[in-house]
């Protein structure tokens, strides 16, 4: 794909659209979660934010989540409920999920 980030989700609606897209899908492996685009990877303080550089505003973070974001420092979406969880970006090799501008939308 050219031009497109890990998703950024920004809504409910937008979380429960991703959701109803991995849901059902056949990942190898019996993958249980799917990389999406927060990360704080660039940040010191455990904050996170959105690879494309999208508001945080919007959470759905499983209960007992995120767990320590000074090293947890990626996020990923579970496949059985749509709630983010953190974890490891170099050990768990995982699917990711990505969108890319409508190249209609003015």
């Amino acid at each position: 794909m050219q031009g497109g980030y890990l998703v950024s989700i920004l809504s409910k609606d937008e979380n429960e659209f991703i959701y109803d897209k991995i849901k059902h899908y056949d990942f190898e492996y019996d993958n249980k979660e799917v990389y999406i685009g927060l990360t704080s990877l660039n940040a010191t303080s455990g904050k996170y934010r959105w690879v494309d550089g999208s508001p945080f505003k919007y959470t759905n973070w499983k209960k007992g989540e995120p767990d320590h974001p000074d090293k947890r420092k990626c996020v990923f979406i579970e496949v059985k409920g749509g709630e983010w969880v953190s974890g490891n970006c170099i050990t768990d090799k995982l699917p990711i999920i990505c969108k890319r501008p409508d190249p209609d939308a003015s």
